[in-house]
């Protein structure tokens, strides 16, 4: 892909991390170029009857892909000594697939949408807004992030902590955007494949992020935080605890600072 070797610690045997879904589809689109086939991201259904262990693993019902003791089969917080490590160094589950829970989280093509009451079989969230679906926690989270059940939130464009696992079918699920579509987004908007997370700030401008926690936003689109160095590139907010910076220049990294917004300023002017 040309990009830099995998980082957070670990080896080139490690899950690659720090990857946004955009870029996840980049490299499935590449795949699929080199290989003639159709690979794409899985489902979030596929995903969970993966990581259950299929049929095999369905009468066990464990917490995590495998057992239901998360240092049996997963990297977590309290044993991975904050750094991703090799792959299949932990027990592998029903279906001898390794690392499901924890390690690294793992994209999946749906929109996070909550399901409904009912049976279904192989459904494919397609339609969502914000957010598309990350599973399987990570080596710097704690167990419970890496139960099979666990659905998380992640903007597209979010990058941080974020790894992926990708699946083979002879043709893309009815619906689902081709992965050089998804790779390739135009505008901001907030539903479709093909669009940028619509809370982000696309103008021109300079973002800087520091350490006081206080955040402006002016007319223009540009953020500030009063502190140090400037960063170039697109924000947006993730449950109002944090902000995100998506680089516009240079190494494709998300940047991410915890913050307090502060109420009842107007710091347009400013």
């Amino acid at each position: 892909m040309g990009g830099s070797a995998p980082v957070f610690g670990g080896s080139d045997k490690a899950p690659q991390i720090g990857v946004s879904w955009f870029e996840a589809n980049e490299f499935v689109c590449k795949l699929n170029a080199f290989t003639g086939k159709t690979y794409r991201l899985p489902t979030d259904a596929e995903w969970e009857f993966a990581a259950r262990g299929g049929n095999a693993g369905k009468e066990n019902g464990y917490r995590y892909s495998g057992s239901n003791n998360a240092d049996d089969v997963a990297w977590y917080s309290g044993n991975s000594g904050n750094r991703s490590r090799d792959v299949g160094t932990k027990a592998a589950n029903e279906l001898g697939i390794y690392d499901m829970s924890g390690n690294a989280w793992e994209w999946v093509y749906d929109w996070l949408v909550s399901y409904t009451e009912g049976g279904k079989t192989d459904p494919v969230q397609l339609t969502g807004s914000g957010n598309k679906t990350r599973r399987g926690g990570s080596y710097d989270e704690p167990d419970s992030f890496a139960c099979v059940s666990r659905r998380a939130i992640r903007s597209r464009d979010g990058a941080a902590g974020m790894g992926f696992r990708i699946a083979l079918s002879s043709s893309l699920p009815q619906g689902m955007v081709d992965p050089c579509e998804a790779a390739n987004p135009t505008e901001a908007s907030c539903s479709g494949d093909r669009n940028r997370d619509c809370r982000l700030i696309t103008e021109d401008g300079e973002v800087w992020v520091g350490g006081d926690n206080v955040l402006i936003v002016r007319p223009n689109g540009v953020a500030v935080i009063s502190g140090f160095p400037a960063t170039s590139g697109e924000w947006y907010t993730l449950n109002n605890r944090s902000l995100n910076i998506v680089s516009t220049s240079g190494a494709r990294a998300t940047k991410t600072c915890l913050l307090c917004v502060q109420q009842g300023r107007d710091d347009h002017d400013q």
